[in-house]
C-alpha cells in the first residue's frame, strides 16, 4: 500500500521523493546477466532500503529487467526519453524525485526542477508503460509522443497501462503524486484500445482468435494526488471488461483530471461477454473541460453496463454485466454534458442484443457545472440502439437493462438545460423498445428536490422507485 499521505496547506508540498544531490553514485555493476555496466547510477547506500539509483534510459531499462532482482528504483530528476514500450515487474516500486505541490486539496504540478520525465520518442509504437501485480508508481511525469493529427499513420498505444495477462489472473498497482499526459485522439489496436493515459482492462488479444479473452481476470488500480491531462480527445480514464467475468476496480482520490473518463462492465470484442463487473469509487477530483479538446463533443463521463463494439465488425453481445460508480465530493467543470450513463448500448444491427445489464450509480456531494448550448448535466438512459450507425433499419438495443441512480446533497448548473432522462433511446417503433430497460431513481421526486440544486429538468415523477 501507499504510504500515508503528508498534510499540505494551500501552496505546501507534499514530499515523498528524494534530494538527489545528497546521495553518492556509484558504477552500476551487473543489474543482470550479460548485461555490462557503462554508467554511474546506483547508490549503494543501505539507508535506501536496498533502492537504487538510476539517471540513464539504458539502466532504468536493464533495472525493470524481471531476472534482476530489483524492487525499488529510484530515478533522479531529468528526461528520460524512451523508444520502446516498458514493463514494471511484479512487486516493484518505481519513484520519481517529483515534488507535488498541493493547492487547497489537489495536485498543482511540481515543484521546480523536480521533474522525473519518462516520455515516448518519435516513432514510438505500443504502451509507454504496463504496470504488474503490486507495482507503486510516484514521483513522475509520464508522457505520450504528439502525433499531428492530420499524418498517417497515428501513434497508437497508451500511457499507462494496468490489464491482464492471462485467464483468472490478478493485477493491482497504485500510482500516486504523478502526472500523466496523453495528447493523442483515441483509436483502436488489434490487442485494444488505444490514446488512453489510463486504461484499465480486462484482455481479449485477437478477436476470436487464439488466445482465448482472458475470463476471470481481477485487475484493480488507484491513482491519488495526481495530474491527468487528455489533451487530444482519448480518456484521462478507459475501465473496461473484454472478457467474461472480469472484475476491474479503480479508485481516483483528490486528482486534477483535465479530460473525461470512459467505465464500460462489459464490451464484445466480438466474443460474448457475460457477467463481468467494473467499478470506480471517485473522491474529491476535480473534473476540467481540456483546453485543446472542444466539450461539445464529449460528456465528462461516459458509464455503460453493457455494449457492443461500435467499430465496425459484427459482435455477439454483452449481457448480464454490471457497472458500479461511487461518487463524493467531485467537481465537474466545463464540459457540455456532465454525466452520459447508459446501461446498454447497441451500435450495430449484425451485434447480439445487449441484455440484462445494469448500472449502480450514486453520486453524493457532487458538483456540476456544465456549459455551452445543449449543455446537460445529466444525459441517463436505460437502453441506446444506433441504426444510422450502419445505416440499417431500427433495431432493438435488448431487454431488462436498468440505470439505478442515487443522487444526495448534489448541486447541477442551475441554468435550464438540456437533461435527458429516458428507458429506451433510438428506436421508435414498440416492436423495437425491448422490454424491461427503465432508469430509477431511489427515493421520491420530492426528495430528489430537497436535496439536489440546480438541476433543470429534473427527472420525471414517473422514474421514481417511491411515487407520491
Amino acid at each position: 500500500m501507499l504510504a500515508e499521505p503528508q498534510v499540505a496547506r494551500p501552496g505546501e508540498v507534499v514530499r515523498r521523493g528524494f534530494a538527489s544531490a545528497t546521495f553518492q553514485i556509484l558504477p552500476l555493476i551487473a543489474l543482470v546477466s550479460g548485461i555490462a555496466a557503462t554508467t554511474a547510477c546506483v547508490s549503494a547506500n543501505p539507508a535506501l532500503d536496498d533502492a537504487i539509483l538510476v539517471s540513464t534510459v539504458g539502466d532504468l531499462v536493464a533495472a525493470l529487467n524481471p531476472q534482476s532482482g530489483i524492487r525499488h528504483i529510484r530515478l533522479l530528476a531529468g528526461d528520460y526519453a524512451v523508444s520502446g514500450p516498458l514493463t514494471v515487474p511484479d512487486g516493484m516500486t518505481l519513484e520519481g524525485a517529483g515534488v507535488m505541490r498541493m493547492e487547497n486539496g489537489l495536485p498543482a504540478g511540481f515543484e521546480p526542477g523536480t521533474a522525473t520525465t519518462i516520455r515516448a520518442t518519435a516513432n514510438f509504437e505500443g504502451d509507454l508503460l504496463t504496470l504488474g501485480n503490486g507495482v507503486v508508481l510516484s514521483g513522475l511525469r509520464l508522457e505520450d509522443f504528439r502525433t499531428d493529427p492530420e499524418s498517417k499513420p497515428q501513434r497508437l498505444g497508451n500511457v499507462v497501462v494496468v490489464t491482464s495477462r492471462v485467464a483468472d489472473d490478478t493485477v493491482s498497482a497504485e500510482i500516486s503524486n504523478s502526472e500523466i499526459i496523453c495528447p493523442n485522439d483515441s483509436g483502436v489496436m488489434m490487442n485494444g484500445p488505444s490514446g488512453h493515459c489510463l486504461l484499465v482492462f480486462t484482455r481479449n488479444l485477437e478477436r476470436q482468435n487464439a488466445p482465448p479473452p482472458h475470463e476471470g481476470a481481477q485487475i484493480t488500480a488507484r491513482l491519488e494526488r495526481s495530474i491527468v491531462h487528455a489533451l487530444g480527445g482519448a480518456a484521462a480514464l478507459f475501465e473496461i471488461n473484454f472478457a467474461a467475468r472480469g472484475k476491474v476496480a479503480v479508485t481516483f482520490d483528490s486528482n486534477h483530471i483535465e479530460g473525461g473518463l470512459a467505465v464500460s462492465g462489459g464490451a464484445s470484442r466480438p466474443d460474448l461477454v457475460t457477467g463481468a463487473e467494473s467499478s470506480f469509487e471517485s473522491r474529491d477530483n476535480l473534473y476540467v473541460c481540456p483546453g485543446s479538446n472542444p466539450c461539445n463533443q464529449s460528456a465528462a463521463w461516459w458509464l455503460f453496463g453493457g455494449t457492443s463494439a461500435p467499430h465496425g465488425f459484427a459482435a455477439s453481445g454483452a449481457n448480464h454485466n454490471l457497472v458500479r460508480v461511487h461518487s463524493v465530493n467531485d467537481r465537474i467543470d466545463g464540459f457540455k454534458t456532465g454525466i452520459w450513463a447508459v446501461a446498454a448500448r447497441r451500435w450495430l444491427s449484425t451485434s447480439g442484443p445487449v441484455s440484462d445489464n445494469r448500472i449502480e450509480l450514486e453520486l453524493q456531494g457532487i458538483r456540476i457545472q456544465t456549459a455551452g448550448e445543449g449543455a446537460a448535466d445529466l444525459d441517463l438512459l436505460g437502453a441506446f440502439s444506433a441504426p444510422e450507425a450502419d445505416g440499417s433499419q431500427e433495431f432493438s438495443p435488448g431487454d431488462r437493462n436498468i440505470l439505478y441512480v442515487l443522487i444526495r446533497d448534489a448541486v447541477g448548473s442551475s441554468s435550464p438545460g438540456a437533461n435527458r432522462f429516458a428507458y429506451v433511446i433510438g428506436p421508435e417503433l414498440e416492436k423495437n423498445l425491448g422490454t424491461g430497460n427503465r432508469v430509477e431513481f431511489a427515493g421520491s421526486l420530492e426528495e430528489f428536490t430537497h436535496s439536489n440544486l440546480g438541476f433543470s429538468p429534473a427527472p420525471p415523477a414517473a422514474y421514481f422507485l417511491e411515487k407520491p
